[in-house]
C-alpha cells in the first residue's frame, strides 16, 4: 500500500496541469532567474549524495537529480580553474545546462535539487544566473573518501578523470605526489574552495553537514529535509538509514585506519581541513 501510495503521489505531480502556465519571455531572457529557488549540494562526490536523492525523492514536490545531464564532467574542472578570467561564459553554460529542468520544476510548484558534485565548481556561476539557489555543503571524513578514489583508480586515466582537479600551481610537484597525496589534495582544494564561496552567501542560503551525521540518525537528515523543503516522515529516514545505496564493491585497499604510518602522515600533509571538521586522522 505505501509503494501505491508513494505511485500515485507521483502521478498527481506529473499529471496535474503545471502550477504556471506560462512564462513570460521577458522573465526566462534576463540575464539573473530571480523567481528561482533551486537548491544545490556542493561536495568533493563519494559522501552520500546518491543515498541522499533518493531520500528527498520520497517527496515528490522535490524534483531531486544525481546525475543531469549534460554532467559538466570536463566543465566543472575548467569552471574551477577559469572561472576568474570570463565568469559569463561559465554562467552561461549553466543555463544552457540547468535552466530547462529548473523552470520546468518552477511550472509544477517543485523544488529543484541537485546532488552532482560536478556542480560544485559552478557554484560560484550558479549564484549569479540563480540570486535565490541555496547550498548544502555536504562533507566526508577524508580517510574514508581517499580511500573510495583509490579502490575507484582515481587519477589513472578513468572516464571521469578528465573533470578532476589538479594542482595547477605546482604542475611539476603534482606529478611526484602519490594518489594518496593526490586524491587528499583533492578533497582538501574542494572544500576548501566551497568554504571561500559560502562566505559570499547569506547564512539562511547555506548549511553545512557532515555525512557520518546524516547517516547517524534522523536530526541532521531531518535538518536538510526542513532546508530544502521536504516534508519526510521520520519513519521513513530510519528506514532509508537501513539503506546502502552507491556502495563500493571494488578495490582492495584497506580501511585508512589500517594504513601505514607514511600514509596517514600524507593524509595529514594534505587533508589539512580535516580538523577543522573534527574528523581524527
Amino acid at each position: 500500500m505505501n509503494v501505491l501510495n508513494r505511485v500515485l503521489r507521483y502521478l498527481s505531480i506529473w499529471l496535474r496541469p503545471p502550477k504556471i502556465t506560462t512564462l513570460e519571455f521577458d522573465e526566462v531572457d534576463q540575464p539573473t532567474l530571480s523567481f528561482v529557488s533551486p537548491v544545490f549540494v556542493l561536495s568533493t562526490g563519494r559522501c552520500g549524495t546518491k543515498w541522499l536523492t533518493e531520500l528527498l525523492r520520497r517527496d515528490p514536490r522535490m524534483r531531486v537529480n544525481h546525475s543531469d545531464y549534460p554532467e559538466l564532467i570536463r566543465h566543472s574542472r575548467l569552471a574551477y580553474e577559469q572561472y576568474a578570467e570570463m565568469p559569463r561564459v561559465f554562467q552561461e553554460i549553466i543555463r544552457a545546462a540547468r535552466d530547462g529542468y529548473i523552470l520546468d520544476a518552477y511550472r509544477r510548484g517543485q523544488v529543484y535539487v541537485e546532488t552532482n558534485n560536478r556542480i560544485t565548481f559552478f557554484a560560484y556561476a550558479v549564484q549569479a544566473v540563480y540570486p535565490q539557489a541555496r547550498f548544502i555543503h555536504l562533507i566526508r571524513h577524508p580517510g574514508d573518501f581517499v580511500r573510495s578514489g583509490l579502490r575507484r583508480g582515481w587519477y589513472h586515466g578513468g572516464r571521469h578523470d578528465v573533470g578532476r582537479i589538479r594542482n595547477i600551481v605546482d604542475p611539476a610537484g603534482w606529478e611526484e605526489m602519490t594518489d594518496t597525496a593526490r586524491i587528499a589534495y583533492l578533497w582538501n582544494e574542494t572544500n576548501q574552495y566551497i568554504e571561500t564561496f559560502a562566505k559570499t552567501l547569506d547564512v539562511g542560503a547555506f548549511m553545512q553537514v557532515r555525512a557520518e551525521d546524516m547517516f547517524s540518525g534522523v536530526q541532521a537528515t531531518k535538518a536538510i529535509a526542513d532546508f530544502v523543503g521536504a516534508k519526510i516522515q521520520d519513519r521513513i529516514i530510519r528506514s532509508m538509514l537501513k539503506k546502502k545505496i552507491n556502495r563500493q564493491m571494488t578495490g582492495n585497499i584497506l580501511p585508512y585506519r589500517e594504513w601505514s604510518r607514511e600514509s596517514k602522515m600524507q593524509l595529514q600533509k594534505y587533508a589539512s581541513l580535516a580538523e577543522r571538521y573534527g574528523y581524527e586522522i
